[in-house]
This record gives structure tokens, sequence and C-alpha cells, in this order.
């Protein structure tokens, strides 16, 4: 079921990596530690894992989404019958579980993410954090490891 992704073209290669490194330099910015009631109660998958705890955040880090502003975008070039994904972009409709509705986006999976959560299960015990809700990460998460055995 899994199908051949392309490569992402040297452009947006450039501008995700670009992202990345502004990101990690504003981390690096941040001298305070959150508020103990902030943490985050995490369950290791094995009760007796001896691994330690990696956390990746799926935003980011690992995939890239196109923000709401191109939403309109991606409604115009639907109606016009023109492929809605840029290239290297996949499709996803995320519906609300609460009222129904449906909200078309598309994503791209970072250059190596895959292999980096490969590589990172066999020392670690992997842990994916998203501020986007459940219904939006489920679909990506199944795509990013469609056999659970990564993540």
């Amino acid at each position: 079921m899994s199908k051949e992704l392309e490569p992402m073209k040297p452009d947006i290669y450039k501008r995700m990596m670009l992202h990345i490194y502004h990101s990690i330099v504003l981390i690096k910015k941040i001298k305070t530690l959150p508020e103990p009631n902030k943490y985050v109660n995490f369950r290791f998958k094995k009760k007796a894992s001896s691994k330690k705890l990696i956390v990746f955040d799926l935003d980011h880090t690992l995939i890239h989404c196109d923000s709401e502003e191109e939403d309109i975008e991606l409604l115009v070039e639907e109606e016009l019958g023109l492929d809605i994904c840029k290239e290297g972009y996949q499709p996803l409709i995320i519906t609300d579980p609460e009222d129904g509705s449906s909200q078309k986006i598309r994503f791209a999976i970072r250059p190596y993410a895959v292999e980096l959560l490969q590589l990172a299960s066999l020392f670690y015990e992997v842990a994916i954090f998203t501020a986007g809700a459940k219904n939006y990460a489920d679909p990506i998460l199944d795509i990013l490891d469609p056999e659970g055995t990564l993540i």
C-alpha cells in the first residue's frame, strides 16, 4: 500500500531547512523551564522498556503542512479541476469528530523523516508531539508508520 514519494525540489527543501534552522535558533533563546503542572505524563509502550524516550515534534520536524491561509487556494484549484497537491505534498481530509465538518490540507514528509524514525526506534522509545488535534495527527502518523512499529 505504500507508494514511492518523489524527492522534493531543491527550493522546497531549502525553505524547509531554513525554517528548521530558525526554529532551532529560537529554541536556544528559551531560558526558563515550564511549570511542573505543564509536564506530560507519558506511558511507555512496553512496561519493562529500558530504552530512553525521544520526542519528535510532528509539525515542522517530521512533516510540513500548508497553513490555513492556503485553504482558499486549495478550493480554487479543486474547482478548476487542477491537481490540488504541490509537488512532494500529499492531500489529506481531516474530519472534526464533534461536528463532522471537514478540512482539506496537504502535507509533505520531510526528507529522511521515516529513516530517522526507523533508526531512532532501534535505540529509543519514540513519541510524537503535536499541538494539533488527534484527528489531524493520527492519519499522518499512519502514513509515517503504517505498521505501528516505530512510534
